[in-house]
């Protein structure tokens, strides 16, 4: 990452200029917020497919009618998931990019 102030190199972990001090971007490095956001939910989406599909048979184990559970019922719930968490996170970029600074520093 390059410091905007004197063009040094830096290290993606700091969040300051290793020459002269200078704060570096908010988030500089992290790549992508779309790329950070997929990372973010696979995890838990991996983790927790295999414990949704084992409660879900259990649960409609009783019922007389019976309905089969197939992966793409999963997917599409992982595929909602984060369709659901990138728009949110656009709204509030998009919020917060139009808003006044002045407006919100005149209470700080």
């Amino acid at each position: 990452m390059e410091c905007p102030k004197c063009r040094a190199e830096n290290n993606d972990t700091s969040r300051f200029c290793a020459a002269c001090a200078a704060p570096l971007a908010p988030g500089a490095g992290a790549g992508p917020e779309g790329a950070s956001l997929t990372k973010t939910l696979e995890t838990p989406v991996r983790v927790l497919r295999p414990i949704a599909y084992i409660a879900a048979r259990k649960w409609l184990e009783p019922f007389a009618y019976r309905v089969g559970l197939d992966i793409w019922m999963f997917a599409a719930a992982a595929v909602l998931a984060l369709l659901v968490a990138g728009l949110t996170m656009s709204w509030h970029a998009l919020r917060a990019a139009r808003a006044e600074p002045a407006r919100s520093l005149r209470y700080e």
